[in-house]
Formats: C-alpha cells, sequence, structure tokens
C-alpha cells in the first residue's frame, strides 16, 4: 500500500482557546468568580489555568462539541474551554452563552490548533497536483514548525505541551511550553529561523527545551 501523506494545509483558522460561560458578565479570564468551576481535560490547559488561576476549580469534561456546550447551558458546568476554530466552525451563536477569547500569552494554543490538513495516498499523481493547488504556504510552514517540535518531544494529546509559530517578515518565530506532570515547573523556549527551516526550527526549540527539562 501507498504511504499516507499530507498533501496540503487549508488556511489556519484563528488558534486561541476561547472561554464558554453562563456567567453573563465575565470578559476575561481575570473575571471569573473566585473558586470558579472550568470544564476540560486538556492537560495543556490544565497546567496553564493552575499557573495562572490556581482557585478555579477544573472538572474533566468529554464529548463534542455540541456536548460540551449543552452542559454549559443546563448549568451542568459553569464555563469550559474550548479550541476558537471549533466554535467557529460550527458557527457558534447563542444568546444564553456568553463567549470571549483566551490571548495567546495567557494561553498558548496546541501544536496544530485550527488547522486543517488533507492526506493523500502518495503515489496517487492527480490528487497531489490537486492538493499543491490548495496548500496554504504560510499555514504549513507554522504547523511543520510545530508538529516537529512536538514529535521531537515525543509529545502526544495527554502531554502539557504548548507551541505557537508565527510568521514575522521572512523568518519564523517558535515559542514551545513543557509543564511538569504535577503543572508546578515549566520550561518555555523561544526560536528564530528563516522560514524555509521550519522543521528546522521546531526541532532546534524543542531541543532547547528538553535541555533545562529536569522534572517528571
Amino acid at each position: 500500500d501507498a504511504q499516507i501523506t499530507i498533501g496540503a494545509y487549508l488556511k489556519r483558522e484563528d488558534v486561541r482557546d476561547s472561554i464558554v460561560t453562563n456567567n453573563m458578565n465575565v470578559k476575561s479570564l481575570d473575571d471569573l468568580p473566585f473558586g470558579s468551576t472550568i470544564g476540560t481535560s486538556s492537560p495543556r490547559r490544565i497546567n496553564y489555568i493552575k499557573n495562572y488561576r490556581p482557585d478555579i476549580k477544573i472538572l474533566s469534561i468529554r464529548g463534542n462539541i455540541d456536548t460540551r456546550l449543552k452542559k454549559v447551558k443546563d448549568k451542568k458546568l459553569s464555563s469550559i474551554i474550548i479550541a476558537k476554530a471549533g466554535l467557529n466552525r460550527i458557527k457558534f451563536k447563542d444568546s444564553q452563552l456568553n463567549n470571549f477569547n483566551i490571548p495567546i500569552s495567557y494561553i498558548m494554543p496546541a501544536a496544530g490548533q485550527g488547522a486543517i490538513a488533507i492526506v493523500y495516498k502518495a503515489n496517487n499523481i492527480k490528487i497531489k497536483e490537486i492538493c499543491n493547488k490548495l496548500d496554504h504556504y504560510d499555514t504549513r510552514v507554522k504547523v511543520d514548525a510545530e508538529r516537529a517540535l512536538i514529535n521531537k518531544i515525543g509529545g502526544d494529546c495527554n502531554t502539557p505541551l504548548a507551541t505557537i509559530a508565527q510568521i514575522k517578515q521572512n523568518n519564523l518565530q517558535i515559542i514551545g511550553r513543557l509543564f511538569s506532570i504535577d503543572g508546578k515547573s515549566f520550561v518555555e523556549k523561544k526560536i528564530i529561523f528563516p522560514k524555509d527551516k521550519a522543521k528546522e526550527a521546531g526541532i532546534k526549540c524543542a531541543c532547547e527545551i528538553l535541555k533545562e527539562v529536569n522534572f517528571k
């Protein structure tokens, strides 16, 4: 069988995380009342919140977007954190729920957050040509860097790891943050490389993080 490979990335959606809450007076993470509850099962999000708002109680939550939103609407949870890209794609709008975005300076996204990849069998030349026309170069560069970082670290969806790559002029800047399992410490590094060396940038950033990791 032919190898499955990524043929194209569509233009990336919003990379930020977003809070959906039934508290209509909240406009930011800082506004959440002391001791509020937030639903999330993401180790990345959990550790950011533990560091930024240790008073907040985190409850594990599973299910698709609609299931999670219904729990907030039914007041089974007061708030959830969810990818803004997911909300945008379902054209989320509900007068009974409040929604605001979290700046990436507060919580960095997961690798590839907001991106959609098209995969195909590598021996299918016709599909390859179509993918070449659909491929969004800037998205590919950024996601290649982020994926290289997470692969070098050996991370998966259970790893408390955040990363964001951004193009600044002809350079690519990538930032990565890896938390300890208990969330009490982290290592964060920033690397700037030419944007045609995206994967090398991600690997270099991962190596710089791993050099300083002394937690388990």
